[in-house]
């Protein structure tokens, strides 16, 4: 038998269920790949994004995830990802946290087992891959659960440029380090 949830984090849930931040079994859906347009290649690797040289998590914690950022995981308090009880995190396993270290910590490793970190402790070779990079909102495409959700869904509305996606990917090619 599945454990009890306290009343407390149900009215939480469900409180939080019209605007939501994740798809609610945890998969993650959209994020599509950027392509050159022109190619014909439905498949984006760091070698078709603009080179931006060293990227640091302090710089796109402050640019992108930080409680007031422009894609903040924690801006709609009880519903995304700043504490294991909100919903974002119970349907991804990613928790930020208030903090640039706990964010960081939450981006490479996962609250909870049956989720993938969304990105790998190290980073990644292939950072187009990782889970962050798919679930990222990219100008233009919309698809239910990538991150942030569009103002129409209750969420930031935030849509990813291609230069934002290559920082991030640049980040996790360079080791995905907490500076």
């Amino acid at each position: 038998m599945p454990p009890r949830l306290p009343s407390r984090m149900i009215a939480v849930l469900a409180a939080a269920g019209a605007a939501g931040c994740a798809v609610a079994t945890g998969e993650i859906q959209g994020g599509e790949l950027l392509s050159d347009g022109g190619s014909g290649s439905s498949t984006t690797t760091t070698n078709d994004l603009p080179d931006v040289g060293t990227v640091t998590w302090t710089e796109l914690y402050d640019s992108y995830f930080a409680p007031t950022a422009q894609a903040s995981c924690t801006a709609i308090a009880g519903e995304c990802h700043g504490s294991l009880t909100e919903l974002g995190a119970q349907g991804s396993g990613y928790v930020c946290g208030a903090s640039k270290d706990s964010c960081w910590m939450g981006m490479t490793s996962t609250a909870i087992p049956t989720f993938p970190a969304p990105v790998p402790v190290g980073g990644s070779t292939s950072p187009t891959t990782t889970t962050l990079y798919k679930a990222l909102h990219p100008v233009g495409v919309n698809n239910a659960g990538q991150m942030p959700l569009s103002s129409a869904d209750g969420g930031v509305g935030y849509q990813f440029t291609r230069l934002d996606l290559a920082r991030i990917a640049a980040w996790i090619d360079q080791g995905a380090a907490n500076d």
